[in-house]
């Protein structure tokens, strides 16, 4: 397992990529996050990019600090939606996409991602990754109960 610290927050999808015809086209905005995001795990993760090898499966757990989840204008009964529109799963693909560069492999090695955002000053992502071909999957929960007996 390894773990991956970045000082950002990556773009959604809505805003990492557009659609013209039938292509998906990536926007200056997703290029120059997967430009930073590549180098900065490049340079300070060399060691755990190493983890990620051709034909192997991978799962990854994202973790995003954002400022705040709630709303502060949020009233009971009111019509402000208590938790702000920000949707974690829209965030992932972009950064997977940098992790399997950064480490030299493809996505489709990926067999399971989840995420969960929480409260956090600064924002930041925190990457947990497993190569289930030498790891024992950590949310496998008949494995777990098995062995605590």
């Amino acid at each position: 397992m390894i773990r991956l610290v970045i000082p950002s927050l990556p773009p959604s999808v809505n805003h990492a990529y557009f659609t013209r015809g039938r292509k998906r086209i990536m926007t200056k905005v997703g290029k120059a996050y997967q430009n930073e995001t590549e180098a900065y795990l490049q340079r300070h993760y060399p060691q755990e990019m190493m983890i990620f090898k051709p034909n192997h499966r991978y799962q990854f757990y994202f973790l995003f600090h954002v400022e705040s989840v709630r709303n502060k204008l949020w009233k009971p009964g009111g019509k402000v939606s208590k938790y702000k529109k920000f949707d974690g799963g829209n965030l992932c693909k972009l950064l997977e996409d940098c992790i399997a560069s950064a480490g030299g492999i493809d996505d489709s090695q990926t067999m399971r991602s989840t995420w969960e955002k929480k409260d956090g000053d600064p924002e930041r992502t925190e990457v947990w990754a497993w190569d289930l071909d030498h790891e024992h999957d950590p949310f496998d929960y008949d494995f777990l109960l098995q062995h605590l007996r």
